[in-house]
């Protein structure tokens, strides 16, 4: 190594052009202060020289770190050729590199495929493995967009070690934490550094008779920070505290109130200590939110340390920006998973970042070795282990799985018999299914089939995803549903009518602009003209575009109606007849031609329609709109029409006590009190903690008794079914306040008042 020291600027500079010529400044603000490029005379190429600021001369003039530096040679980092020393600063000589840094691409707007992204992790996996193994063991200690370059061949170089971490097996020395991109232990070891360095200089006692000044007192409050990449923590730094950039020649005041969610890079000298020193940032300041965040993260973990973990985790929050578009988190907060922000990510993939940004270091990835090994499975793993939970060692689930697929084989007698046990137990949640058993379905299913590591056909698995993301949809459990629709379409990518249910379930979840790329998949894969239309009415309803939705649910049941009737349209067909006649209710909920109109519109739905389970949804619909029609209109016709739908629904084995109470008021409103009373007599033994029940029955009595003459009404079961009610309502711990509840109170003083009947 050839390091020079130089005695003046004049000095430098001379030597500097004496070995360079063609000098341009690159950059004055850097975190690392003045880079220069130049043509190397001896060698005949450009380089970089990039300057150490002063605070750092310290930790990398006392260690191997140049020689060590200088000895690495890989295709993903630039060459080291040299290094510069004048007064208290270190330049580093390093190769030239063609081409753009991630942050320059990303604030350019550049967007990635995954298929790139997946090759630049791997790509910079390899390196960190390099690295890692090196005899420094060298840890770089500020991966992030702004030390990756992109070259034009499209490969990474790694740069910037002037902020890199050797190991020496007692401690760890690092500088550099970058909020978004390095974990929590970087910024508990950067807490931890400057409460360690305070105290040493408040403690440092002078030597007799020495003339040397005593050291200042460390200003925890000046933050060195990345002028490249300069903001704050959320929240205001009070006082006089200032930030010091670049040695010095920059302060920008704080006192003024931070950007609220900012994010800020701070490069500092680093080290880990096994006690927390008191705290010493001002109350307010930056740095005691700092320490807020280090305390809480030592009772969480105790001692951390930088090591392998720490680059893991920083390459892969950088290529979870690079994916998603998002820049993560600081490392204290509860980060996104990628996939909640891109949807259509491989789920193999989604876990290694998820692996990778473990806030625990001891849940992450243990090497970059083991990281790389999973990244080199992963065209293999893709459609197969995308299942398997996070956080777990990617390694060995898949040695795991291979055994476990070979003792399945050996125990299931073969392929044959494999696949005979997965299409029984696809029939058998399909049949649960149809009966409307849905949580039995979803049970069935991740017990049969997901459970199982043998099974790892994709087309099974598409059929299982599907099968439990209706089932959830039938629930109304739409986040479920729309997550396990997800993983539906990454399987069986080739189905739009997958991407039809799981654009639905989007939209029912909220998730509106999800919705509109799954429609787009669903249109290029050539879903069917009612598909198309039925979506985009749910995505026009939930965006209150109401002629445009009209448009679209009756288009869509125009075309279902043009291709007849059949069972594996009824779900379509239902889809459709609820969304349009919620919107035609939600427009109009009462103009009497519209009530008409719905009616109309659902009852030749329903003509259509055969599957039971998608019927009933439609039924009540139809009664509900059946019933308001009557009323408003007039005409008890219609509240036979509803009579027939609730009658249907009763029978059906599905039905709640609202439906059979709803049944007992349209007979109650056209005058059959005796059908009203049989049919809630039918089911008083199974709902006979249910007050709603008993207080129908008082009703439906009061009104049998009343058609009588006055001396024949016998209003004894008046009082027994109104005793009931009222005792079991009042023995609630909580009773609802119930209009219809007071209702039976005053109908009970009354008959009592008019002498039909004692005192209840």
């Amino acid at each position: 190594m050839n390091q020079i020291s130089y005695q003046s600027s004049e000095d430098f500079q001379a030597q500097l052009n004496a070995n360079y010529e063609d000098i341009k400044v690159l950059n004055t603000t850097g975190g690392g202060g003045v880079i220069y490029s130049g043509i190397h005379k001896r060698l005949k190429r450009r380089v970089v020289l990039k300057k150490i600021r002063s605070e750092h001369l310290d930790t990398i003039g006392s260690r191997r770190e140049m020689e060590v530096l200088l000895d690495l040679k890989h295709t993903y980092l630039p060459q080291i050729f040299d290094f510069w020393q004048y007064e208290n600063d270190v330049y580093t000589v390093m190769e030239f590199i063609e081409g753009k840094s991630l942050k320059e691409l990303l604030d350019e707007g550049a967007q990635f495929t995954e298929k790139q992204v997946i090759r630049l992790t791997r790509q910079l996996a390899e390196v960190l493995d390099y690295l890692h193994k090196s005899p420094g063991h060298i840890i770089h200690s500020d991966i992030k967009p702004a030390n990756i370059m992109l070259t034009p061949s499209g490969d990474i170089c790694l740069i910037d070690f002037n902020v890199s971490t050797l190991q020496n097996g007692e401690a760890d020395e690092t500088i550099g934490y970058t909020p978004g991109y390095a974990p929590v232990e970087q910024l508990w070891s950067f807490v931890r550094g400057k409460q360690r360095a305070q105290l040493k200089m408040q403690t440092s006692t002078p030597v007799p008779g020495d003339a040397q000044t005593a050291s200042p007192a460390v200003d925890a409050d000046k933050t060195y920070l990345d002028p490249e990449d300069v903001t704050f923590l959320s929240g205001g730094a009070s006082g006089s505290d200032k930030t010091m950039l670049d040695d010095d020649r920059t302060a920008l005041d704080t006192s003024m109130p931070a950007p609220v969610n900012t994010v800020h890079t701070i490069n500092t000298v680093t080290a880990t200590s096994h006690a927390g020193p008191k705290r010493i940032g001002r109350a307010g300041s930056v740095f005691s939110q700092l320490e807020d965040i280090a305390d809480s993260l030592e009772k969480k973990y105790d001692v951390m340390h930088v090591d392998a973990r720490s680059d893991i985790y920083s390459a892969c929050a950088t290529m979870y920006h690079l994916l998603t578009g998002h820049r993560p988190l600081s490392a204290e907060q509860k980060q996104l998973p990628p996939e909640k922000l891109k949807p259509d990510i491989n789920d193999a993939f989604a876990d290694i970042l998820n692996h990778g940004m473990q806030q625990d270091p001891k849940k992450r990835f243990s090497s970059a070795e083991q990281m790389l090994s999973a990244l080199n499975k992963l065209t293999k793993s893709t459609k197969r282990y995308k299942r398997m939970r996070r956080g777990q060692d990617l390694a060995v689930i898949f040695c795991v799985m291979l055994f476990a697929a070979g003792a399945a084989a050996f125990y299931l007698g073969g392929q044959d018999k494999l696949t005979s046990y997965i299409e029984t137990s696809i029939s058998d949640a399909k049949a649960l299914y149809a009966a409307g058993q849905y949580e039995d379905t979803i049970n069935t299913l991740n017990a049969s089939i997901l459970e199982k590591p043998y099974v790892q056909e994709d087309m099974a698995l598409g059929e299982t995803y599907y099968l439990i993301g209706n089932s959830f949809l039938q629930l109304e459990q739409y986040a479920d549903a729309a997550n396990q629709l997800r993983s539906a379409v990454f399987y069986r990518s080739d189905q739009a009518d997958y991407y039809r249910d799981y654009g639905i379930a989007l939209v029912r979840s909220g998730n509106i602009d999800l919705a509109d790329e799954a429609l787009h998949q669903a249109t290029v894969l050539g879903i069917s003209d009612a598909g198309l239309q039925l979506l985009t009415g749910e995505i026009a309803a939930a965006r209150g575009q109401y002629e445009a939705g009209i448009t679209a649910y009756e288009t869509c049941l125009g075309a279902l109606a043009a291709a007849g009737s059949e069972t594996s349209d009824d779900s379509m067909r239902a889809h459709a007849l609820l969304g349009y006649d919620s919107m035609l209710a939600e427009m109009a909920p009462d103009d009497t031609a519209q009530l008409q109109k719905r009616v109309s519109v659902l009852e030749a739905g329903l003509a259509s329609m055969t599957h039971i389970n998608y019927r009933l949804p439609v039924l009540e619909h139809y009664a509900q709109a059946a019933v308001a029609y009557g009323n408003a209109a007039g005409d008890p016709a219609y509240l036979e029409k509803a009579i027939s739908a609730y009658t249907e629904i009763t029978q059906s084995g599905f039905a709640t006590l609202t439906e059979w109470l709803n049944l007992a008021v349209c007979h109650q409103s056209i005058g059959q009190y005796q059908k009203a009373k049989d049919a809630l007599l039918s089911v008083e033994t199974r709902y006979s903690d249910r007050y709603e029940l008993f207080m129908r029955l008082a009703f439906v009595e009061v009104d049998l008794q009343y058609e009588k003459k006055a001396d024949e009404r016998d209003y004894s079961r008046f009082k027994i079914y109104a005793g009931k009610a009222i005792h079991i309502y009042r023995s609630m711990p909580n009773p609802p306040e119930d209009p219809e509840y007071e209702y039976l109170i005053r109908t009970a003083e009354e008959v009592v008042d008019k002498f039909w009947l004692a005192g209840l």
